[in-house]
């Protein structure tokens, strides 16, 4: 799908996308994978901008369409977002948005330029029931059941505001069984990014960086906007490579999201961190797997031996591939819908019962 990919390059070249667009036999294919890699949006503005007449107009017309609803949902969202926010900063709980609004509003700088489904807010762990109480104080619901908060297993609760609004409250910003890291000095470091005129806390761009490049790993990077979020930021708000590189457990994970975002849409990377980056053969391995996939078939990946594996060599620590095969075995958590609708008392249960998931899953896998 080179057009896809012309469109998803943070400067595209007019020539080059014009060329794949005439090249283009199925249009309906290629409206199919841009909706699988929620790049309808940027597809139109781009092709409208550089080549409106090599598109059909039929195309054309479902590519606006679809860019203008978009951008209405995305209005909508970014005015929950203010109004969430506002409701825990006014109850004293500090909160950073990340990804969603923020990100478009950061990294495309147009609000309608990126397809996202949910709000994303981090909270410090110890006021995460705070955090829902406050939130289902002011109408949202939790879309598990009650108390998915207190699984050990978990990093996050879903919840619908009022206006059907889906927000992923997280504690921490990946599940116990995979990467994460410290957010304790991103506090320190957070930045504020207008949305629709209001200033709402966000990562500074270090954070920002890893949080998608362990967000995109964990996903085993199946879509290519998370790629293109990555080029982006490198382009409009470039990280501190050298402490983040300096970080030999997660440097893996963060060189995979460097390769791809360099080789796969032309972000300004350093040469450094490139060669680095690709001095590492597991880097280069894993890229290789993920290209492969990302115009493939698009079968899904998830809990199978094909993404742990993956995992698993994103992972330098031996104690971090331990840890991996201990909890995502053994542990309970709402990622892997463990969290069953049972009373407090009955929460032991879960942990018996997800050992048999787990084989389940791996036997339908292979």
């Amino acid at each position: 799908m080179d057009i896809l990919l012309e469109c998803a390059r943070v400067a595209p070249d007019p020539a080059a996308l014009r060329r794949a667009a005439d090249s283009v036999a199925h249009w309906r294919a290629v409206l199919d994978e841009a909706g699988r890699h929620y790049l309808k949006p940027l597809l139109h503005w781009r092709l409208s901008r550089f080549c409106p007449d090599a598109v059909p107009p039929e195309v054309a017309a479902e590519l606006e369409g679809a860019f203008h609803a978009n951008a209405g949902r995305n209005l909508m969202a970014a005015a929950e977002l203010r109004t969430v926010v506002g409701w825990l900063e006014a109850e004293g709980v500090p909160v950073i948005a990340f990804k969603g609004p923020t990100l478009t509003a950061l990294v495309y700088e147009n609000l309608a330029l990126r397809e996202f489904h949910d709000l994303d807010l981090l909270v410090r762990p110890g006021d995460r029931r705070l955090a829902v109480s406050v939130l289902v104080r002011n109408g949202c619901r939790a879309k598990g059941a009650e108390g998915a908060e207190s699984l050990l297993g978990n990093s996050e609760i879903a919840l619908k505001t009022p206006g059907g609004c889906e927000v992923d409250l997280h504690w921490t910003l990946s599940p116990p069984y995979f990467l994460s890291f410290d957010a304790t000095h991103a506090w320190e470091r957070m930045q504020s990014v207008s949305v629709g005129g209001t200033p709402v806390p966000t990562f500074g761009p270090d954070d920002l960086f890893a949080c998608l490049a362990l967000h995109g790993g964990r996903h085993c990077w199946v879509s290519l906007a998370w790629i293109c979020d990555v080029a982006n930021l490198v382009c409009v708000a470039p990280p501190d490579w050298g402490p983040l590189l300096a970080d030999s457990r997660r440097r893996r994970a963060y060189c995979l999201a460097a390769l791809l975002a360099a080789d796969l849409l032309s972000a300004p990377v350093p040469g450094d961190v490139i060669e680095q980056a690709a001095g590492d053969p597991v880097v280069r391995d894993l890229a290789r797997q993920v290209r492969a996939r990302l115009f493939g078939a698009g079968d899904d990946i998830r809990g199978t031996t094909v993404e742990a594996a993956m995992h698993l060599r994103m992972m330098t620590a031996v104690r971090d591939q331990v840890r991996y095969v201990g909890r995502r075995a053994l542990q309970p958590n709402q990622t892997d819908n463990d969290f069953l609708p049972l009373p407090p008392r009955l929460r032991p249960v879960l942990w018996l019962v997800r050992p048999f998931r787990v084989l389940a899953k791996l036997k339908s896998s292979f």
